[in-house]
C-alpha cells in the first residue's frame, strides 16, 4: 500500500482539495493494462497521480481494482493513498464511491474532490491549476474542463455533492453530474485533447504521431552533440557519440555492419537518443528520445534537413552517403515512442 498523509490536504487559495484518480478499469480493448502504459518513460497512472499532487492535491487516491498489485507497484515513491475498488466490474460509479469512501475517512474536511482519469495522457499540470483557481471562487462548487462545447474531466466537485457521487451506479460517471448548468458550475474553456486512450490505435497515434518538440528540432538543426543508447546482452546500457541525420521526424544513423551498436540492436531493439545542449557534469540541457531501432541496409541515406553530431550536417551526410552505398555502413532507423525535454516534467 502507498500511503501519503491521511489527515492534511493541501489548500488551493481559500479551499482544500484532496483528488481521486481513477485507475481501475480492465482496458479490455486495450488488450494489457492501459494503466501501466508509458509516455515519455513514465506510465500513464503514475503521470496522473504525480499531477494531482503537483496541483497541488491531498490526499491524492487512487483507486485501483484490475492489475491492482501492478499499478500500485508502479505508484511507489508517489506520496498517494491506495483504495482498491473489490467491484471494479462493475464500472466507474464503483471506483467513484470507493474513492469518495476514502477521501470521507482521510481527509474529513477536505472541501472539494478533483476526479481525474488515468487514460488521460494529454491533460496538463496548468489545466489542473486552472481548475483549482476556479473552483476557489465564491458560489462554486462545481469546476469542469469543456472541450470544444461538451463539459468533462478532469473535474472538481465540491462536499455537498460528495453524496451524488458516491450514489452513481453502473458504468456511469462524473460527468453526468455536469449535465446540468446552474450557478455553482465554472467551466474551463481548453484546447487540450480529452480523449482516452482505449485501444492499441489511440496508443499508436499518442506515441508516434505528434511532432518533434520545436526546441529538439533547434538542437538538431545547430549540429550539437548527440548520443546513442543500445543494450548489451547483458541488458545494461552502453553510450555511442554518434551523428543523427533527420527528414522530417525520422532519425537516422550510420554505422558499421558489424559494430557494437548494430549487435545490440539485433538483440533488443530498444533505443534511446540523448540530444544535448552544452553538455557536461552539471545539469545538462537537451532531449531524450526513447524508441525503437531498426537497422536498414540500404543503397543511399534519405535527403536530411539538418544533422547533430561534432561537425556540419551537409558534410556528415556527405561522408555517410558515400560509405554506404560502398557497402562500409549500415542504417539504423529510430522510431519514436517518447520524446521528453531533459530536467522537465
Amino acid at each position: 500500500m502507498v500511503r501519503g498523509n491521511p489527515t492534511t490536504p493541501a489548500e488551493n487559495g481559500a479551499r482544500r482539495v484532496a483528488a481521486i484518480v481513477l485507475a481501475a478499469g480492465e482496458a479490455r480493448r486495450m488488450g494489457r493494462p492501459k494503466q501501466l502504459l508509458e509516455l515519455s518513460g513514465e506510465s500513464l497512472v503514475r503521470r496522473a497521480a504525480r499531477l494531482s499532487l503537483a496541483a497541488p492535491c491531498a490526499p491524492s487516491v487512487v483507486v485501483t481494482g484490475a492489475y491492482a498489485g501492478d499499478v500500485e507497484a508502479e505508484l511507489a515513491g508517489l506520496e498517494v493513498d491506495i483504495a482498491r475498488n473489490p467491484d471494479w466490474r462493475s464500472g466507474l460509479a464503483g471506483s467513484l464511491r470507493t474513492g469518495v469512501a476514502a477521501l470521507r475517512d482521510r481527509a474529513p474536511d477536505a472541501e472539494g474532490a478533483l476526479v481525474l482519469l488515468a487514460d488521460q495522457p494529454r491533460i496538463s499540470l496548468a489545466l489542473l491549476r486552472r481548475l483549482l483557481a476556479a473552483f476557489a471562487s465564491p458560489g462554486i462548487e462545481r469546476a469542469a474542463c469543456l472541450y470544444a462545447g461538451s463539459v468533462g474531466v478532469p473535474a472538481i466537485f465540491g462536499r455537498e455533492y460528495f453524496e451524488a457521487l458516491a450514489s452513481l451506479s453502473g458504468d456511469r460517471g462524473a460527468k453526468s453530474l455536469l449535465a446540468q448548468a446552474t450557478e455553482d458550475l465554472v467551466t474551463i474553456e481548453t484546447d487540450e485533447p480529452a480523449s482516452d486512450v482505449d485501444t492499441p490505435e489511440d496508443y499508436a497515434a499518442l506515441t508516434a504521431d505528434a511532432p518533434l518538440p520545436e526546441g529538439l528540432r533547434g538542437l538538431l538543426e545547430e549540429h550539437t552533440r548527440s548520443f546513442l543508447v543500445s543494450l548489451r546482452g547483458d541488458g545494461s546500457p552502453t553510450v555511442h557519440p554518434m551523428t543523427a541525420l533527420r527528414q522530417g521526424d525520422e532519425l537516422v544513423f550510420n554505422t558499421y555492419r558489424k559494430s557494437a551498436k548494430a549487435r545490440n540492436l539485433e538483440r533488443d531493439p530498444r533505443i534511446a537518443v540523448a540530444y544535448l545542449d552544452g553538455y557536461g557534469p552539471v545539469e545538462p540541457s537537451g532531449y531524450l528520445v526513447e524508441g525503437r531501432g531498426e537497422i536498414r541496409r540500404a543503397n543511399a541515406l534519405p535527403p536530411a534537413r539538418g544533422g547533430a553530431g561534432p561537425r556540419s550536417g551537409e558534410g556528415v551526410q556527405r561522408r555517410a552517403q558515400e560509405r554506404v552505398r560502398s557497402g562500409k555502413r549500415i542504417l539504423i532507423d529510430v522510431r519514436r515512442d517518447a520524446v521528453r525535454e531533459l530536467g522537465r516534467d
